[in-house]
């Protein structure tokens, strides 16, 4: 028996795969240990082509064959895609919710969403062809009103806000698109933009109509209604948008008497205060022509509108037509071709019924056309309502500025004001406080010769003493209290007199505590005063400076003698009315300055005139008024024609105009 013996080597599961990975069965030079992810195919080994999306691995990478671009998203037809497919799988910078950059043409977020239009609202930006002019969502929160996703092409546009919502390329304040703007929406001269829209912002000012809304109730379309629009008077439209009322042609202030609707004055379109005008005008192309006219006596034209001739005479008593309440004083000054009237009081009704509460209001004549007169109204002082108005003022005129100074009491301290008003212009003031016991009696003022426009103001009462200011040219245009704001109470003055020549200063005061003797102090006016009495003359119940050829004279009212007495370069003149005086003016006649004219009034309530010279001797004479006069002031025209004389009683003013006695 033959028995034969068979071996076999045992090769254990380890060693197994081993040779396994070892081993190239399909033939592709990769085994297993060298990356072949499947070596029963040749096709598919580490470096392979890979052919995407068929579900095979063929570069053995270890990639999701559906995810070329290796962004975490699969292609939008792999299966499970789930919700947010990628919707460009060879690019990894594109990919559901990818960050996205607007108008780069590109769909970064794989959200369908149009590029060109960031903010959603259906219409592309500009920038991509379309007209959304608003199409940047991120600054919503930068600029406030309507939102990017409100502004588009056609949306509800809300005019005024500044915002060209509608993408119109219209101008937000100007509606009816007549190239004007309401003024109300100019900064200064700078017309208002509008966002979005870079040709606007350059609208002229001054539209009073720009609502074309509501042509279809108006007389004139909103399209021809603006600044310097040609008007036709009586439409009963501002087509201008001057703010006229446009049935007083004249501005006069009195409406065409033939346009006058059932005796009123009708309404004019676009202007908020109109009428402005009240019924009276007989001849509305001339504003020298209304009721209550002063009339032009050398003529016979009824500029009163009372249906008769001239009803003023030349050299005759005029009443101006002003009602007064606690009148303090009438002052006069000229300029180039008017001489105006001051007074001050509590309330002052000028001949329109206009009132003026606690304050200094001027009124003028021309030069030119005495016969005309009452040409003029300023209320150059106007302090406010917070302040009560006191006695004494003092009134000039330098080039065209009106200079002058009052006392006011406010609630808890007395105040000398000093201001400077051009005329027309808006009042700068120096307000001065002080703490004064009584209501100021007098104000004396003196201007600089020299042109530096410095002022200096005093005002008196027996109690508390003098109030001096300086005021300097900044300190009218700062508001400050003066350079030099100085009680000097040391003293006891009824009635005061100021006057500076150069440096030096002179101020004439009646003391109280020497029954009105008048003494004269002369202060350096270029530094704080210190007054030193230079003498002591008669007694006084009121005192004038003034400045005649460059010398001082003074004139004194002295009541309890009666008489009034001048003094100038050593010479004396007594002037003795028919009644003791009370007050007294003086004016220089302007072609020979040795001729004085000194006005008064009287215990009496009368008004007279004395003329004349120092050492040549004074003539005088009365006036026959129709009111009782507290003050009479004189002034001579600069040719020396007429002497205008107000008369300042307690209810009225008037103005008598005369050939100057010779």
């Amino acid at each position: 028996m033959l028995v034969l013996w068979m071996a076999c080597t045992w090769v254990g599961p380890d060693d197994f795969e081993q040779r396994l990975s070892e081993l190239d069965d399909d033939g592709d030079s990769f085994t297993r240990d060298a990356g072949d992810c499947d070596d029963a195919d040749s096709s598919i080994f580490p470096g392979a082509d890979e052919i995407w999306y068929d579900g095979i691995d063929q570069d053995c990478a270890g990639n999701d064959d559906y995810d070329q671009d290796n962004d975490g998203f699969r292609q939008a037809d792999a299966p499970d895609v789930g919700d947010d497919p990628d919707c460009n799988d060879k690019n990894a910078d594109i990919y559901p919710f990818a960050p996205d950059t607007w108008y780069d043409n590109v769909d970064a977020d794989c959200q369908e969403n149009d590029d060109f239009d960031a903010d959603g609202d259906g219409f592309r930006s500009k920038t991509g062809g379309g007209a959304d002019c608003d199409d940047e969502p991120a600054d919503d929160a930068d600029h406030g009103g309507p939102t990017a996703t409100e502004t588009f092409p056609g949306a509800p546009d809300t005019w005024y806000d500044g915002v060209d919502q509608d993408c119109a390329g219209d101008d937000d304040f100007d509606q009816d698109t007549d190239g004007y703007v309401p003024e109300e929406y100019f900064d200064g001269d700078d017309p208002p933009e509008t966002r979005w829209c870079a040709s606007c912002g350059t609208g002229n000012k001054g539209d009073c109509d720009d609502d074309p809304t509501d042509d279809d109730s108006s007389l004139i379309p909103a399209i021809e209604v603006f600044n310097g629009q040609p008007d036709t008077w009586y439409d009963g439209v501002d087509q201008d948008c001057a703010g006229d009322d446009d049935f007083d042609q004249d501005l006069d202030g009195f409406a065409a008497d033939d346009q006058l609707s059932n005796g009123q004055v009708p309404d004019t379109e676009h202007c908020l205060d109109c009428p402005l005008s009240i019924p009276g005008d007989c001849d509305d192309t001339n504003a020298d022509y209304f009721l209550g006219a002063i009339e032009d006596p050398s003529t016979s034209d009824d500029q009163d509108c009372d249906g008769g001739s001239a009803s003023v005479g030349v050299d005759s008593d005029t009443d101006i037509g002003w009602i007064l309440t606690d009148p303090y004083a009438l002052r006069a000054a000229e300029n180039a071709t008017e001489l105006w009237f001051s007074v001050n009081g509590r309330r002052i009704e000028d001949q329109d019924a206009t009132t003026y509460d606690d304050t200094a209001v001027a009124f003028s004549f021309s030069f030119a056309n005495p016969d005309l007169g009452l040409q003029s109204i300023s209320n150059w002082q106007a302090p406010g309502s917070s302040f009560d108005i006191t006695g004494g003022q003092s009134f000039a005129i330098e080039g065209t500025d009106f200079v002058g100074a009052t006392g006011l009491q406010g609630s808890s301290s007395r105040v000398l004001v000093v201001s400077r008003t051009p005329n027309g212009g808006s009042r700068e003031s120096v307000a001065a406080p002080q703490t004064l016991l009584t209501a100021v009696e007098d104000i004396d003022i003196a201007v600089d010769i020299d042109g530096d426009g410095v002022v200096h103001a005093v005002s008196c009462d027996e109690l508390t003493g003098f109030h001096y200011v300086r005021a300097e040219d900044g300190d009218f245009s700062s508001g400050s209290s003066g350079t030099f704001n100085l009680l000097y109470s040391s003293f006891a003055p009824q009635a005061c007199s100021l006057h500076i020549s150069g440096n030096t200063g002179i101020l004439a005061y009646s003391d109280d505590n020497d029954n009105g003797a008048v003494a004269l102090l002369s202060f350096d006016s270029s530094t704080v005063p210190t007054f030193t009495e230079v003498s002591r003359i008669s007694n006084a119940v009121d005192v004038e400076l003034v400045d005649a050829g460059g010398e001082m004279v003074l004139v004194l009212a002295d009541s309890s003698a009666g008489v009034i007495e001048v003094q100038r370069n050593g010479g004396t003149e007594f002037i003795t009315p028919p009644a003791p005086p009370v007050s007294v003016q003086v004016a220089v006649d302007p072609l020979d300055s040795d001729i004085l004219y000194i006005g008064w009034a009287d215990v009496n309530g009368d008004a007279g005139l004395a003329w004349g010279e120092v050492g040549v001797g004074f003539d005088t004479g009365s006036f026959t008024t129709l009111h009782s006069v507290i003050e009479t002031v004189p002034w001579v025209s600069p040719d020396g024609a007429d002497l205008f004389v107000g008369l300042m009683g307690s209810l009225e003013i008037s103005v008598e105009r005369v050939t100057p006695p010779s």
